[in-house]
């Protein structure tokens, strides 16, 4: 299995896109802040479940 590590950029734009979501999803009262904290952890997971279904190992470095 390949081994990758996880660029401090992706990462940021991963949560920033998020965070960003979260946001609108609150405007248009869909989501309130709790859930929105919720929704941004899985986006994140869900960062993390691409990148191991696509055979990368995942790491911090």
């Amino acid at each position: 299995m390949a081994e990758s590590s996880v660029n401090g950029l992706e990462l940021v734009v991963t949560v920033g896109m998020g965070a960003i979501m979260a946001v609108a999803l609150i405007g248009m009262e869909l989501l309130d802040g709790q859930s929105a904290i919720t929704f941004v952890s899985m986006v994140v997971i869900g960062f993390i479940a691409v990148r191991v279904v696509r055979g990368r190992k995942w790491t911090w470095r």
